[in-house]
């Protein structure tokens, strides 16, 4: 592993410890992604860098839900985000029936209002502007959703983030997509 691939990882980390895995006023006192912290621990995170498309289809051949719950794989290759935004779409559309999905976090589109949970923090990333994507399995993340909706984890969410990030994902998996 290379410096900035350590550089990146130290950074992702930071921003789950100090955004994602605590408690937070805008969800109910629910931390902004429940999972995380465990994950981490049990070490099922990998982080990979890469440049292009190419190492980016290379990740997702090498997930194994079995063993990670997720690779976050990244690249300084920023392009714009709609061209990210319209490959991962369609690469999701294409590939639902093989339990896998992708999300994606670009600097160019960062959260927006109704998205309090992410951007009331001081948390300042310490690395150049990078993409993220991150690869699951679709129906462990429909499975974690349904928990969560069942503690009332999605009650402070607008409903149209509520529609792109769990509604969207359902009809994926059940081939609506």
């Amino acid at each position: 592993m290379n410096k900035i691939e350590n550089a990146v990882i130290n950074d992702i980390k930071g921003w789950s410890k100090e955004v994602l895995e605590i408690p937070n006023s805008h969800l109910s006192g629910l931390k902004a992604c429940p999972y995380a912290e465990t994950a981490w621990r049990d070490n099922k995170v990998d982080v990979l860098t890469g440049v292009n498309i190419d190492d980016l289809k290379s990740a997702i051949c090498s997930f194994n839900p079995a063993k990670k719950d997720m690779i976050i794989w990244t690249t300084f290759n920023l392009k714009s985000y709609d061209v990210w935004d319209r490959w991962i779409t369609k690469w999701n559309k294409k590939n639902a029936k093989n339990d896998l999905h992708l999300m994606l976090f670009h600097p160019d589109y960062p959260p927006e209002e109704g998205e309090d949970y992410l951007l009331d923090n001081n948390w300042q990333s310490s690395v150049d502007d990078y993409v993220m994507v991150f690869i699951q399995s679709l129906k462990a993340l429909n499975k974690a959703s349904v928990a969560l909706e069942g503690v009332g984890y999605y009650r402070k969410f607008p409903t149209h983030i509520f529609e792109t990030l769990v509604l969207e994902r359902r009809r994926l998996e059940n081939g609506y997509g």
